[in-house]
């Protein structure tokens, strides 16, 4: 599965479009195959405060499922709640469960809290991870989403005894649960816990905190660019970092134009001790890099590795764009 990430990757430099290479969860739940980005999720109005979802004590809206397809074998005597917390039921039933969620009942909502913050042994499973994921993506998109909703995902980040890959996907999520509430008091927490994500360059977590907050600075004026681009620039410049994290940090760079960053970026574009680095790299260049960046990028277009080329291409064709603008 990580040729498929590195497939990923060369499509994204061949396309030469917003880079949100390592977050697509659905698809990519393990370590090796996660992403970095933060979850797309359509911006919530901020005119109005959201309220706090509706939960009804005396009537759950997720009721017993009518639909066979939910069902486990107890004929209808399974709600969508039971079936989407019950370890023991199949993949197959529990993934079609997540889309029939609507407002819950108080203890619907404990139930549901109570699968996502406690660590299980079957959180290594491929296909366990994606539930949980799923359930993430289904409960950010509620309008307005559960009140604590925010403090899961905390947690679900700092428990140390979660899975690597479920707290990054906790990390991931914060960017579409900020948009939902962007004017409230969990919104200031969310963006701390998401600085406190990018300092962990050891995994994939740090690339994935710092596109979330490159990508909410685009939209929210309380997030500070400089901040973020002065991080970013650490994070290139830190030799411990793992791959996703020089990736991200390369691509924040060149997307907020550090100028500090060219000499790090062109090094790795010239001798990234992997494809995917000096890929991206070699994009980045494309944004950052002026016309004494040609002539290295011509030799890549000469040579033999031909999965270099695209992002070579695109890189040379971007700054000649710029170079013909300016005069």
């Amino acid at each position: 599965m990580k040729f498929k990430l590195f497939i990923g990757v060369i499509m994204f430099v061949a396309a030469a479009g917003s880079w949100w290479l390592f977050h697509a969860p659905k698809d990519r739940p393990q370590k090796s195959q996660k992403a970095n980005v933060a979850a797309e999720a359509a911006p919530a109005s901020t005119a109005v405060p959201p309220s706090p979802v509706h939960l009804h004590p005396l009537k759950a809206v997720t009721q017993i499922s009518s639909n066979p397809e939910l069902s486990i074998g107890h004929g209808n005597n399974w709600s969508v709640i039971e079936i989407i917390v019950d370890d023991q039921a199949p993949y197959q039933k529990r993934l079609p469960a997540m889309d029939q969620l609507g407002p819950m009942s108080e203890n619907d909502w404990e139930q549901l809290k109570k699968y996502l913050l406690t660590p299980n042994s079957q959180d290594q499973i491929q296909q366990n991870q994606i539930l949980k994921n799923r359930l993430l993506d289904v409960l950010c998109a509620m309008n307005p989403p559960p009140s604590e909703l925010g403090d899961v995902l905390i947690q679900m980040y700092q428990d140390q005894k979660q899975v690597e890959v479920l707290r990054d996907y906790a990390v991931q999520h914060m960017s579409a649960y900020y948009e939902q509430v962007s004017q409230t008091i969990n919104a200031a927490a969310i963006q701390d816990v998401l600085w406190q994500a990018t300092s962990e360059t050891s995994d994939t977590i740090g690339g994935t905190a710092l596109l979330a907050l490159q990508r909410l600075s685009d939209e929210y004026p309380n997030f500070d660019k400089n901040k973020i681009a002065s991080t970013a620039l650490q994070m290139a410049q830190n030799l411990a970092s793992t791959e996703p994290a020089q990736i991200t940090s390369y691509q924040v760079c060149a997307q907020l134009n550090v100028p500090k960053a060219l000499p790090v970026v062109l090094a790795a574009a010239q001798g990234g001790q992997t494809v995917p680095i000096k890929m991206s790299a070699i994009a980045a260049l494309g944004q950052m890099g002026g016309p004494e960046q040609k002539l290295f990028l011509n030799s890549i277009l000469a040579g033999s590795e031909e999965r270099l080329k695209p992002a070579a291409q695109a890189s040379l064709d971007k700054i000649t764009s710029r170079n013909q603008l300016a005069n």
